[in-house]
């Protein structure tokens, strides 16, 4: 949720890009602000606009979590990386 809210992006937004239904997005959003994580930046047409704070950039939240949970800067897991087959010889 806090990746998805890269930039600027309404509820709606961010919950059609995670799959997610609104109504389940909202109150994640506010967990993540009262944490001091997210803000709201903005309104568009009555609709808020929520963005990361200034502190991600120092403390790095963001490249630690792609890092840790194998995640694109969007918040989207990342596809696993296809192993190459090798093959063993018989002695």
């Amino acid at each position: 949720m806090y990746l998805a809210a890269n930039g600027t992006r309404g509820v709606q937004e961010i919950a059609a890009h995670l799959k997610m239904q609104r109504q389940n997005v909202t109150p994640e959003l506010k967990v993540l602000n009262s944490e001091g994580l997210l803000e709201i930046v903005g309104d568009a047409g009555g609709k808020d606009l929520w963005g990361k704070k200034p502190i991600d950039k120092t403390l790095r939240i963001a490249k630690f979590l792609c890092t840790e949970y194998n995640l694109d800067a969007d918040g989207r897991r990342r596809k696993p990386i296809k192993k190459r087959k090798t093959t063993r010889k018989k002695k």
